[in-house]
């Protein structure tokens, strides 16, 4: 019985990453569909067919990114900020996914690309630097030397930001990616994340 549950729980371990994955990029394109499905149908009469939705959705996103890349694309985007950021309850949703998909889309001169360890209390924590200095942060919120540094924790997305000298910083020879999936696997991935 040992034997079946160590296969089981090896075939769950080698599938679900791969379906999960599948299943949340089916639902995403699923979405996309079903959303502009409503407005083309409403225009297009029985001349729509399945899958015009997505395709125009695709369509969409991408024309955004390209208006948002443009000057007064971003100055359009800075006002709708403005105006989202100023309701309540949306603005603290509305910052979070923002954040957390500009790291997605960060540039490679952006912070978040150092992995270091944290000596902190007599432990040793990874982290990511996620900040090099205070400049347009609240006085008293960071000394001279200071960082950002982003704790992970294992097996969720979460973690908190923590202030700390530079020199309390071990820098290791370990990518970001291969970093944050052995943080997120709480050091359970093989050969230290890089597999």
């Amino acid at each position: 019985m040992h034997i079946v549950t160590r296969i089981i729980g090896r075939g769950l371990a080698a599938g679900l990453p791969i379906i999960l994955t599948v299943a949340i990029l089916v639902w995403l394109l699923r979405t996309i569909e079903t959303w502009m499905a409503v407005p083309l149908r409403w225009v297009m009469g029985e001349v729509y067919l399945p899958g015009m939705g997505l395709v125009v959705g695709l369509g969409l996103i991408i024309v955004l990114g390209i208006v948002a890349s443009t000057w007064i694309g971003g100055k359009l985007l800075d006002l709708l900020n403005a105006i989202v950021e100023r309701l309540p309850l949306v603005k603290t949703i509305y910052g979070a996914l923002k954040d957390v998909f500009s790291l997605f889309t960060r540039k490679e001169s952006d912070s978040f690309d150092t992995a270091v360890m944290v000596e902190w209390g007599g432990r040793r924590f990874l982290g990511f630097i996620t900040r090099e200095d205070g400049s347009g942060l609240p006085d008293g919120l960071m000394n001279e030397g200071d960082v950002i540094v982003y704790l992970p924790m294992g097996y969720q997305i979460g973690g908190f930001p923590i202030v700390v000298p530079r020199d309390q910083l071990t820098p290791i020879d370990m990518s970001v990616d291969e970093a944050l999936k052995f943080a997120l696997t709480a050091g359970a991935s093989r050969n230290g994340g890089t597999s």
